[in-house]
């Protein structure tokens, strides 16, 4: 599971101001509160899917921190997966506790000031737990760009050496001959 796929989820659960204007705007109260009812047990059942998917993530960071630890490897990619590894914490086990509580408190009270505060609570929630996501995966692709430039900059370097060379060959070769004594590439 990468972080990809939690983001994925973690969107299709923004389903809550839809079910809180629908709420709003009823026109047959019974129907609405059965239909909100319904929408808000099945965004607490995906927002606990993202929550399982998001500690299996947390596990399998620790895997990998595990491995790179038992090969001697450690510094600023141990501390990034480290950091990583908290901020998945912190979101499955406090920030999505708390939405999953909210949406619970939603379901029970459904059709009251008090659920449609708590869809509030839970929107608000999911969509600070996608924001951190996405700074996550922000965070992890910026490190990546990072390791591919060294690679890109030798490759540039090298094909400017080879540029220079090829130049200096044509230099040498021409060097002292007249205009019309040059093969074409020597011109």
């Amino acid at each position: 599971m990468n972080i990809t796929k939690v983001i994925s989820v973690a969107k299709s659960t923004r389903n809550l101001l839809p079910i809180f204007l629908m709420g709003a705007f009823a026109v047959h109260p019974a129907f609405a509160q059965d239909a909100i009812k319904a929408s808000i047990q099945q965004n607490a059942a995906d927002e606990q899917d993202v929550r399982q998917h998001t500690a299996v993530l947390v596990d399998q960071v620790q895997a990998l921190i595990d491995e790179l630890a038992a090969n001697g490897i450690s510094g600023d990619d141990i501390k990034v997966l480290q950091t990583t590894k908290a901020v998945l914490n912190n979101l499955s086990t406090k920030e999505m506790e708390q939405v999953i509580a909210s949406l619970k408190k939603a379901g029970a009270a459904s059709g009251t000031e008090d659920g449609r505060k708590s869809v509030v609570d839970a929107y608000a929630g999911q969509t600070g737990i996608i924001l951190e996501f996405h700074q996550i995966l922000k965070d992890y692709e910026q490190r990546q760009a990072a390791l591919e430039l060294p690679a890109r900059i030798k490759e540039l370097t090298d094909r400017q050496t080879e540029t220079m060379w090829t130049t200096a060959q044509v230099a040498a070769a021409a060097a002292g001959k007249s205009v019309s004594e040059m093969t074409s590439t020597q011109q």
